[in-house]
């Protein structure tokens, strides 16, 4: 397992928080960054309200790497696609 460099912020740390109540972890499945900021936009925030704050491809893909919860598991078609999941 790699070491991890740099610590997660609050403001990425509320992005983590929103995917990890979203649908798409629920499944257990594979997903792109895409997908994620997808469900990060449109999960509330644990006060009920929806974030103002949403993260582009490249800021979450970096977060997603820096956080212990998620690796990347595998590439996708012909533009090499990153694929997360949960780490076990």
């Amino acid at each position: 397992m790699r070491t991890k460099i740099s610590r997660v912020t609050q403001r990425e740390q509320i992005w983590i928080d929103a995917l990890m109540r979203s649908e798409l972890v629920k499944d257990e499945e594979l997903f792109t960054v895409k997908e994620a900021v997808h469900a990060v936009s449109q999960t509330p925030l644990k006060s009920g309200r929806m974030p103002l704050l949403i993260p582009n491809r490249d800021k979450l893909s970096r977060v997603l790497g820096k956080s212990e919860e998620f690796e990347k598991s595998e590439f996708k078609g012909r533009n090499k696609t990153n694929l997360w999941r949960l780490a076990q």
